[in-house]
């Protein structure tokens, strides 16, 4: 039996009344963890597989992209963020090194309309993957979002954006660009906005 969800085998029966789903255990682990912390927001983070979004870091980042009227996104780092963005409306375009959580959330059929994933092999890579598939655009709003240091998605982010560059867990090597002469925070936050 396939699931429901991603669409891999090895499915089994999940009763959420009144229906009864088939879901794989990966996909029922992420619905178990969104029913248990979003019926009253009892965890401090949104958990999805080994990455985690804090509730507040996701209402922030909600409240942001309504405030601007952002539409599109790009964004470095696959995951949790990805369903949420998609969830809320906006068209995303997605890169991750993980070359697994691109093929799932590339098959997931609740993404599958408003979002593109694609990999890359490594912080390398990045650029020419990037620039091979979209040359000449910019983007007014970029996540940068993955687990490793990400010094070269911070600087393709600063190339690539023209409006606005979020940092979510800003530690992993990029905290130094920030603020600096083109970059200021919005509100003291980890958005950062493109001085004109």
């Amino acid at each position: 039996m396939k699931c429901e969800i991603c669409e891999l085998e090895n499915a089994a029966p999940f009763t959420l009344p009144p229906k009864e789903y088939q879901l794989c255990g990966w996909c029922l682990n992420r619905v178990r963890e969104f029913i248990n912390t979003n019926i009253n927001h009892s965890c401090v983070n949104i958990a999805w597989g080994c990455g985690k979004v804090g509730w507040h870091d996701w209402f922030a980042l909600r409240d942001m992209l309504r405030t601007y009227n952002i539409r599109e996104v790009l964004e470095i780092g696959s995951g949790l963020s990805s369903e949420l963005m998609v969830n809320e409306g906006i068209k995303l375009v997605s890169f991750d090194f993980l070359q697994n959580h691109s093929n799932l959330l590339k098959n997931l059929s609740s993404l599958k309309n408003s979002a593109t994933f694609h990999w890359y092999d490594g912080s390398i890579n990045l650029y020419d993957t990037y620039y091979k598939l979209y040359p000449d655009r910019k983007w007014d709003f970029v996540f940068v979002d993955s687990p490793h240091e990400r010094s070269t998605e911070v600087r393709l982010a600063m190339e690539i954006s023209s409006r606005f560059i979020f940092l979510h867990d800003p530690n992993l090597g990029e905290q130094g660009f920030f603020p600096n002469e083109h970059w200021v925070s919005v509100n003291n936050s980890r958005l950062y906005e493109k001085q004109q």
